[in-house]
């Protein structure tokens, strides 16, 4: 451990405080692991929405308030819990430590919840984009209207990009169908407004809980680590320690994360939105449709790969912890004959 605590507090002890902390595994492991919980929290809650109205088929709009229930609840609930543990049984940072690695492991299996959805049956698997082409005779006068407003013929289960596209000179605003459409088959007399979408899954309650007791586990983490942040680190250094662990943090999750997240699930991408008529060039911008499996297997693959990693690092600083020692404090002239015990 470090042999030394800064007395005064200024910039020319900086340094040798910042080669302490780096010397210190326990820390450094305690960082990277909150690091790695922070890169799959930040990917999750910028995309979880977008996740559920794509595996689910529900609005953006309740796809955001269940993500609120699962989430919000089960942060709250595991930052209360695991202060609660720590006051409550006196862990000493060694318990917490151990119990932090578990609670990660845990959470890691726990991450195979995201598989949990309904499978793609025959009937839905015809629930695709029809060849979009804007110079076919049915919809020769569609020019450049190419703006996304996808619409589904019943019988076909098939869905166009747009009334434009399918050719349709008729809508019924009041029923919200469309007919008159040249780009149909000759037994599809009409279609609706919006995107066909197979039926509702009865798996999505074992999701909610499942995501639930996933948040839960991965915050109630969040209290005991802040306490052996403290408790690994000398006396003195310890709102340092915290400062210099939120640039980790923020560098290595926060930060990252969304970008790390995104570029993934883009591969996922079966439709993309392109402006063909700009330069003559397909300029793409944003993505209109995606595979729901694939996507499902992108998440799974970003949660399981973070949260197994912060159980690995958690696990080290459970092994290489050792009490910080007695030290003999320094100021800026040298050895000052205050000491200090932990």
């Amino acid at each position: 451990m470090p042999d030394y605590v800064p007395k005064n507090h200024d910039l020319k002890l900086g340094w040798p405080a910042m080669k302490a902390l780096l010397r210190n595994p326990s820390y450094m492991f305690i960082t990277l692991a909150i690091s790695a919980e922070s890169l799959a929290i930040g990917g999750f809650s910028t995309f979880i929405p977008k996740f559920v109205e794509t595996q689910f088929n529900f609005t953006a709009s309740n796809a955001a308030l269940y993500t609120g229930i699962m989430g919000i609840p089960g942060a709250a609930g595991g930052v209360f819990l695991g202060g609660y543990l720590v006051y409550r049984f006196k862990w000493n940072c060694k318990q917490i430590l151990k119990r932090a690695a578990v609670l990660a492991l845990l959470a890691s299996l726990m991450s195979s919840f995201i598989l949990v959805g309904c499978d793609t049956n025959d009937k839905e698997k015809t629930i695709t984009i029809a060849d979009f082409k804007f110079n076919d005779t049915c919809n020769v006068n569609c020019n450049c209207n190419k703006r996304y407003r996808p619409l589904c013929t019943i019988n076909e289960q098939k869905t166009y990009y747009s009334p434009c596209n399918a050719g349709c000179f008729a809508e019924d605003k009041k029923n919200n169908t469309f007919y008159n459409c040249a780009c149909f088959s000759a037994n599809i007399t009409m279609a609706s407004n919006g995107r066909c979408n197979p039926d509702s899954c009865p798996l999505f309650p074992v999701f909610v809980v499942g995501i639930f007791f996933l948040v839960l586990c991965t915050f109630i983490n969040n209290v005991p680590l802040i306490n052996a942040t403290f408790r690994v680190v000398n006396e003195g250094q310890g709102s340092f320690a915290m400062g210099f662990q939120q640039i980790f943090i923020r560098f290595l999750g926060f930060i990252p994360s969304p970008v790390m997240y995104g570029a993934l699930i883009d591969r996922s991408c079966n439709l993309w939105n392109e402006d063909k008529c700009h330069h003559d060039e397909k300029k793409t911008t944003n993505c209109l449709e995606y595979d729901s499996e694939h996507f499902r297997y992108y998440m799974f693959i970003l949660a399981i790969t973070t949260k197994f990693l912060a159980f690995i690092f958690m696990y080290l600083a459970y092994v290489c912890y050792k009490p910080p020692q007695k030290s003999e404090p320094v100021t800026e002239r040298g050895v000052d004959n205050d000491t200090y015990t932990t």
